[in-house]
């Protein structure tokens, strides 16, 4: 997980599961069943089921397993093209 803050803008990133793309959430926004309700300089506020969690930069298992649980994100090129291929 990492953050990002310029000027009043703040972003927090996830990697994502899969190996594809990282998730990247405002305040407000939800990831792998937690609503991000602060993000500053240090970490991460998250609500969830169990109340706020403050997650850190680095890896939380507890939110890599929340995230796994999400599914496969979808290539949409690849769909396209194996779309195209069967309309010949």
């Amino acid at each position: 997980m990492g953050i990002v803050i310029d000027g009043s803008a703040r972003q927090a990133i996830f990697a994502e599961p899969h190996g594809m793309r990282p998730i990247m959430v405002h305040e407000g926004e939800s990831v792998g069943g937690y609503r991000v309700a602060v993000i500053d300089a240090r970490h991460v506020g998250l609500d969830g089921p169990s109340g706020r969690r403050l997650v850190m930069p680095g890896s939380d298992p507890a939110i890599r397993t929340a995230l796994a649980a999400l599914p496969a994100p979808i290539d949409l090129a690849a769909r396209r093209e194996a779309e195209s291929e069967n309309d010949k």
